[in-house]
């Protein structure tokens, strides 16, 4: 079977990397925002979140502050909703079970439109680099998506992700 793909904005990744470096030792992570590019999802932006209580080997996003970091992207582009969540692994480690048990439960919570799958964003650190893992989950389970890096968003490419 094919891997489906994951747009992503090429800036965003480049700023994904650049918030994992400035957060080491520590994860850090936040909220993925973006649009459908027809059964696409396409990251766009991303907004990151504090959380007081992460470690070189936790971050959680704050409860209620998802929908206030889909507010602030938003105000810049009123056509991206939520499609996911990211974080860092300042070690070189992929998904914990954790992780995905997470993408899992943001693909079946109630009021998820199911055409829509969750995405996860795992940025991890190599000897070498900042490398960026994704799954997605559409309520079977997660998946590993193929990344695809694209220039920024056009005025009629995309189905609107709210």
């Amino acid at each position: 079977m094919k891997m489906k793909r994951l747009f992503i904005v090429e800036r965003v990744i480049d700023a994904l990397r650049q918030s994992a470096e400035a957060a080491r030792p520590l994860e850090t992570g936040g909220v993925l925002v973006g649009v459908l590019n027809g059964a696409d999802p396409w990251i766009t932006s991303f907004v990151e979140v504090i959380d007081e209580g992460r470690t070189s080997a936790s971050f959680a996003v704050p409860y209620g502050v998802t929908p206030l970091a889909v507010e602030a992207a938003q105000a810049q582009d009123g056509r991206v909703g939520y499609l996911g969540l990211w974080h860092s692994h300042p070690a070189n480690m992929p998904a914990s079970p954790k992780d995905k048990a997470t993408l899992r439960r943001d693909a079946v919570r109630s009021g998820r439109p199911k055409d829509i799958p969750a995405i996860l964003i795992v940025v991890r650190d190599t000897a070498e680099s900042w490398v960026i893992d994704a799954m997605r989950d559409s309520g079977l389970g997660p998946a590993p998506l193929e990344i695809v890096m694209t220039g920024p968003l056009r005025v009629k490419e995309v189905v609107d992700a709210r």
